[in-house]
């Protein structure tokens, strides 16, 4: 009995040992990933391994400025590529952190993307190579049946043509709304060009990106009154946390930057809608007033942008009355096109917003 105590007991001290020898080793390293693709049907997209810029403007008057950062990937299976960018005069900020690579279930290519919104994506789309150098192009169908295609195609060793056509849902036609070139950065170049994510920038309005004005400028008007606040619903206009709970969505989203010159966008994947927009004044709690995108669908953006006023006055009930005026059309049949557009949406989103904020509701 007793030799058979010594033994359980040397048993039990040689396991702790053994335990105690393990846990005093390093950790686990982590290997170093390769500096390249693996060969095969992704090798061609080691052509954009590194840094790249681009400095082009919409087909709206609106400037982009950004950065694509692509590194090679888990087991050298994966291109992944951080894009950082700044609308007009904006602040820096990433967009989207993606993932390039070549799915042998299916045997296609796809591109795997997370977005600031918070939202993700899967986008299909084909590589070849030209002349040597690689070409992708990406066809994106939107919710509400409108479409956009991108090309992005290799022109030489340091330069990267990128194109966007957009289709109205319903129309076969493409409007091309933009036509820029990727230019490859070495050392820092490319971080000193654009600054660090969330850098702030100074703030200015290009007002030759609006559509005519005076004192006949065309304009539409929507009024209703809500059973809140006047705080409650100027947060809404000019706030991320007001605005998500009434209008945001799983992959919808805001960014505001309540100032003069300040960000002002409703994004919505795959829609031009508001991006770049910015704050032309506000008194709290009384009125704000942006520019808008003309128009996020149908596309008829070489119209140049409008803006719009949103009045805010309390009622004797204590609820607010809203009184919205979208400025800046111009004649013919595309501004037609647009104003009927926006008599139906102000009215949703007013109606929307109604419903949400009402505190009988």
């Amino acid at each position: 009995m007793t030799h058979a105590l010594t033994s359980a007991f040397g048993a039990l001290a040689l396991s702790l040992s053994i335990t105690s020898v393990a846990s005093a080793q390093a950790p686990i390293a982590t290997p170093e990933r390769p500096s390249r693709l693996s060969e095969g049907p992704l090798e061609p997209l080691n052509y954009f391994i590194g840094d790249w810029t681009i400095d082009a403007t919409w087909s709206w008057g609106n400037r982009l400025r950004g950065r694509n950062e692509y590194r090679v990937g888990l087991n050298g299976e994966f291109l992944e590529v951080k894009t950082i960018v700044q609308d007009n005069e904006g602040p820096v900020y990433e967009r989207y952190f993606s993932f390039y690579t070549y799915d042998k279930n299916t045997e296609s290519f796809v591109a795997m993307g997370l977005n600031s919104d918070g939202s993700t994506s899967s986008l299909p789309h084909t590589l070849e190579v030209i002349d040597g150098l690689p070409q992708m192009e990406f066809v994106t169908t939107n919710p509400d049946g409108s479409s956009l295609r991108q090309i992005l195609a290799a022109i030489d060793k340091d330069t990267c043509d990128w194109r966007v056509w957009m289709t109205a849902a319903g129309e076969e036609t493409e409007q091309q709304i933009m036509e820029g070139q990727w230019e490859r950065v070495t050392g820092d170049g490319v971080r000193s060009a654009l600054g660090e994510a969330g850098q702030s920038t100074p703030r200015s309005i290009d007002t030759s990106t609006l559509a005519p004005g005076g004192r006949d400028v065309r304009s539409l008007t929507k009024t209703v009154e809500i059973d809140a606040s006047t705080s409650d619903v100027f947060s809404v206009w000019s706030t991320v946390e007001g605005w998500t709970p009434v209008f945001g969505r799983e992959r919808w989203n805001a960014n505001f930057d309540l100032g003069i010159g300040g960000q002002y966008e409703w994004l919505i994947p795959g829609w031009i809608n508001s991006s770049g927009c910015q704050i032309l004044s506000y008194i709290p709690n009384r009125m704000i007033s942006f520019t808008w995108n003309a128009p996020p669908n149908p596309p008829a953006n070489s119209l140049g942008q409008t803006w719009v006023v949103v009045e805010l006055d309390e009622t004797e009930s204590g609820g607010t009355r809203i009184t919205l005026t979208h400025l800046g059309f111009g004649d013919g049949h595309d501004w037609d096109t647009y104003v009927s557009y926006y008599e139906n949406a102000w009215t949703s989103v007013l109606s929307k917003m109604s419903k949400r904020l009402s505190k009988s509701g």
